[in-house]
């Protein structure tokens, strides 16, 4: 079964992603898919339920330790402190106010 990279809970679905044991894009599944002989039954925040041919087994995502560290593209540089942005001082405007 492949490893268990992440998991998405949102208003819009629960998908559990798992990493290609080819290579290439992880594979994003949700309740009721087939993974193999086993079939997704539930998807919770950070687990997911598989029943196969054994019964349930409950997994957590885990990271790959054989993975290489990727260098970024692009340098990390930290970002200039920024003076926060004060309030614009409140002006009366010159035209005069109509009321009926």
């Amino acid at each position: 079964m492949p490893r268990l990279t992440g998991v998405v809970v949102s208003p819009i679905g629960r998908f559990a992603l798992f990493a290609n044991v080819g290579g290439g894009r992880p594979l994003v599944m949700s309740e009721g898919d087939h993974l193999g002989a086993a079939v997704i039954e539930a998807i919770v925040a950070g687990e997911v339920t598989v029943r196969g041919p054994e019964g349930a087994v409950v997994l957590r995502s885990t990271f790959d330790e054989n993975a290489v560290p990727v260098k970024p593209a692009v340098p990390v540089v930290p970002s200039t402190p920024v003076a926060p942005r004060l309030p614009m001082p409140f002006r009366t405007s010159s035209r005069a106010v109509r009321t009926n």
